[in-house]
């Protein structure tokens, strides 16, 4: 079923730009990479929304909150703040199951792409006021 996830995101016109063992990296028109990958038929797409270390350390539990406030605007099934490399990074998550890459699974696949473009960019207005500020140089 992976070659053929792989083919409609290139019908799609998602390009894929790397491939790391089970998962892969697509970017699509909107130039933003979402890692996929597909385990006992459930497709998983994630996008690396912002660094934490950009953002006001002391801030870290509202950050949490407001990620987690149903009214935020931002529809991504869940979000983790994971370790990659020696920063930590925000990650939106979402899935969906998939039956035999019929009509319903392209769909599906269409909506979580669609839906992780969507809310990367939520994310970042969301975000913005817990960036850590510079003091310009004098």
């Amino acid at each position: 079923m992976m070659r053929e996830i792989k083919e409609f995101m290139t019908l799609e016109s998602y390009m894929i730009v790397e491939e790391k063992g089970d998962a892969f990296v697509v970017r699509g028109e909107d130039d933003i990479e979402k890692v996929c990958c597909l385990k006992d038929n459930v497709f998983f797409a994630s996008v690396a929304c912002a660094p934490l270390d950009s953002m006001d350390p002391a801030k870290v539990g509202e950050i949490k909150d407001a990620l987690l406030d149903a009214g935020n605007g931002i529809a991504t099934s869940h979000f983790k703040m994971i370790q990659d490399g020696g920063s930590k990074v925000i990650t939106l998550n979402s899935m969906c199951t998939l039956q035999n890459m019929g009509d319903e699974d392209c769909d599906d696949i269409r909506s979580v792409l669609q839906y992780l473009s969507d809310d990367v960019k939520a994310a970042h207005k969301l975000l913005a006021p817990f960036r850590k500020t510079t003091v310009p140089a004098r």
